[in-house]
Formats: structure tokens, sequence, C-alpha cells
């Protein structure tokens, strides 16, 4: 079906994708895998910590490096650390939300619980893990300080930041999971920097 100006319903519901960022992934090798949601959403708060002006282009097309043209003081956290705290924080705030969902179920506390204590788990296994990569989700080049590899210090920054989210957590068993997530990390890292 075409508009009386000719356009067809394709090309323009093409053109909103694109000027909203919906691009297709077609590198096959980059797909996101479990954690893609992740990784996305904790560059786009990378982003719009490190300017409000790049975050809602972030993931729409090709733009300057925003981590390389803006000067910020005082010193900010360096891209890579927040990222990587922007990971632990979306994989805590996801925990959380699964814990009230199943409290939100009849009996669903202990089943809350369980649950997330999986899921967590499942994140520390996979993050400690070789195969563990950041794929960069949007179009055109990747910052400089996003290599696809997680590293020790990465390890150690995330078990800092589930141990932080602990101290948030609403109830005891859930600061109990970050808490020992946070200690496997930093374990982790430690033993990798050796």
């Amino acid at each position: 079906m075409t508009s009386r100006e000719g356009i067809s319903e394709d090309s323009l519901s093409t053109v909103f994708r694109q000027f909203l960022g919906f691009f297709p992934n077609t590198d096959e090798s980059h797909l996101p895998g479990a954690w893609g949601p992740i990784i996305r959403k904790a560059l786009q708060s990378t982003a719009a910590a490190f300017s409000a002006v790049h975050a809602p282009r972030l993931g729409a097309g090709p733009l300057p490096d925003p981590w390389t043209t803006i000067a910020l003081n005082p010193q900010p956290l360096p891209p890579r650390v927040a990222f990587v705290c922007a990971v632990v924080r979306e994989v805590a705030d996801r925990a959380l939300l699964i814990f009230d969902v199943a409290n939100a179920q009849r009996g669903g506390g202990d089943q809350g619980i369980i649950i997330v204590s999986g899921y967590v788990s499942r994140f520390v296994d996979d993050y400690c893990g070789d195969d563990f990569r950041f794929k960069w989700p949007f179009p055109g080049p990747r910052p400089e300080w996003l290599s696809e590899r997680v590293t020790s210090v990465d390890l150690v920054m995330a078990g800092l930041n589930f141990e932080h989210e602990s101290a948030l957590a609403p109830t005891d068993d859930l600061q109990e999971i970050f808490e020992q997530a946070g200690s496997i990390l930093k374990r982790a890292g430690a033993d990798r920097m050796r």
C-alpha cells in the first residue's frame, strides 16, 4: 500500500526506524547474546553520564565518539569503569524486578530468592568466563575504551559494585546474594592479575 505521494509503507517505516535508532544487526558474529540487553542499557546510561546531548542519539546512527570529544570537570570515572558500574546496576535492577514479580505471586517469597540467586549466579559465572564479550550493539565504530574482553580490573570493579548494591538491597537475602556475587567477582579479578 502506498500513500498519495507515492511513498510505500515499507519505505516510510524504514526511515522512521532509522530515525528512532532501530537498526538491524547485520553482523551475525556479533549477536547480542543473553546479556546483550543489559550491555545495551549500560552503554546508554554511560553515554548519558558523559553527555546529555549524545545520550538520546546513542545507537541512532554514526556519530563522533562522544567520549573523546567531551571534556568534563571535575574528573569523572573513566568510561570503561562507568560502563562496568552501569552493567552491575542493570543486573541488580533486573534482579530486584524479578524478586518483586515473584513476591507478587502467591507464595513467591522463597521462590523469588531462589530465582534471583540463580539469575545473579548465572551472570557472575558468565562474566568470569572466557567467553563473555562486550558486544557493540550500535551502528558505527566501537569506542576505543570498549574492548570486547573482560579484564581483571572489570571483574574487581563489578565485585565492588555488587557489594555497593548489597547495601541498597531491601532484604537480608538479597543483600547476601549481592555480597556473595561481589566476593566471587573480586576473587576472580585478583586471580587473573596473578
